[in-house]
């Protein structure tokens, strides 16, 4: 095997779901991971941390992660958001309600990892660094949350409790996948995360978006294999998300969803998650469902559900 072979991790045994096929494999890990703390700010209730995230030795990829945990407390959770891209997403109102709860959060811009361009073709710099990867954005972005919760893992300061996942719409997706492959991941919160993410791919309303959808639209977040009409088939008779999503269990999954979010296919959400009660049915606290009015966002309301819930696991 070549050493750009050895560049890569796959799903192995857990690929019978189909979960490499689709998403593609993750860019690999044995490149160092370094961090740099380049600013601090301590408020009365909270502290903020900047860190530069450093792959490989030189590094050949950095990019910012940063860390608001609470102050005055022992132990806290955290939960950890590729979302900072979004700052409609990551406001200072999400962070309000994250560490109101005694929960710390994290995140990072998934886009300095894999563009997420109108192009929709796969580039970025993990592309640039291995052109021949078959990696999709979706990958790289959960690549880059295990990056991230290397760095956390090893800063006192930082992880004192349980760590948890947290995205909304694609960032729900890529958290999802990051907390199916890694283990470390205690609990994982999607946000309206929709086909690739928390819903079912065969019970769906008119109007959502389906595996084709999403397939033709965004291409460059799935696998190239994933344009193969028999693999769509079998994930949709095999209903895959379910079967992906089960082998999370007894750790966290939170569900969050907007019952008037059609896109995202809120029928097919709740049933999903009511098709993963048996496998959580020693620990059902650790599976939450929560719907809520108000279309695709990622509200106040919904950042307090997510950290309770991490509190609460």
């Amino acid at each position: 095997m070549s050493k750009e072979s050895k560049k890569i991790i796959s799903t192995a045994g857990q690929d019978r779901l189909g979960i490499d096929a689709f998403f593609g494999p993750l860019p690999g890990r044995e490149d160092s991971v370094n961090a740099v703390l380049l600013h601090e700010l301590q408020q009365s209730r909270r502290v903020l941390r900047e860190w530069q995230v450093q792959v490989g030795e030189p590094a050949w990829l950095n990019f910012t992660m940063y860390c608001v945990y609470p102050t005055g407390q022992s132990s806290f959770p955290i939960l950890l958001s590729p979302d900072g891209c979004w700052p409609h997403v990551l406001s200072a109102e999400a962070i309000d309600a994250v560490i109101q709860e005694g929960v710390a959060l994290a995140w990072f811009n998934r886009t300095e990892l894999a563009f997420d361009n109108p192009d929709c073709q796969r580039r970025g710099p993990v592309h640039s660094r291995w052109p021949e990867g078959s990696w999709s954005a979706l990958s790289v972005w959960a690549w880059g949350l295990m990056i991230c919760a290397d760095v956390l893992s090893r800063s006192a300061n930082e992880v004192r409790g349980k760590l948890g996942a947290v995205g909304h719409s694609r960032g729900g997706k890529a958290a999802l996948l990051a907390a199916l492959l890694d283990a470390r991941f205690d609990a994982v919160v999607a946000n309206n995360s929709g086909t690739g993410g928390a819903a079912s791919l065969r019970v769906h309303d008119r109007g959502c978006e389906t595996l084709f959808d999403l397939v033709t639209r965004f291409p460059h977040w799935c696998g190239p294999d994933a344009t193969d009409v028999e693999l769509q088939q079998r994930l949709i008779a095999e209903d895959a998300p379910i079967n992906w999503l089960t082998q999370l269990a007894p750790r966290g999954l939170c569900v969050l969803q907007a019952k008037d979010d059609f896109w995202a296919n809120p029928t097919g959400a709740k049933h999903l998650v009511e098709s993963l009660q048996t496998a959580w049915s020693e620990h059902p606290h650790r599976l939450r469902w929560v719907e809520r009015l108000g279309g695709h966002a990622m509200t106040r309301a919904d950042w307090r559900e997510a950290a309770r819930f991490m509190r609460e696991l």
